[in-house]
């Protein structure tokens, strides 16, 4: 997902990665927060220009 000054945002798991254009950043999830990386759009881009975010407790992850 880009947001509005063109940084791109990716869910990752126990992060939430962002390129600015030149550099990697990784910002890691609080607490037991997981992303559901397979899910296509698990970023948004809120009305405020804030990031959204689909997640998780890891511990109630289920395995199949």
């Amino acid at each position: 997902m880009e947001d509005r000054s063109g940084h791109l945002w990716f869910a990752a798991t126990d992060y939430l990665v962002e390129f600015d254009g030149a550099a990697w950043y990784r910002h890691r999830l609080p607490g037991l927060l997981q992303t559901f990386t397979l899910y296509e759009r698990a970023v948004w881009l809120a009305d405020d220009g804030g990031i959204l975010l689909k997640t998780r407790d890891r511990n109630e992850a289920t395995s199949c």
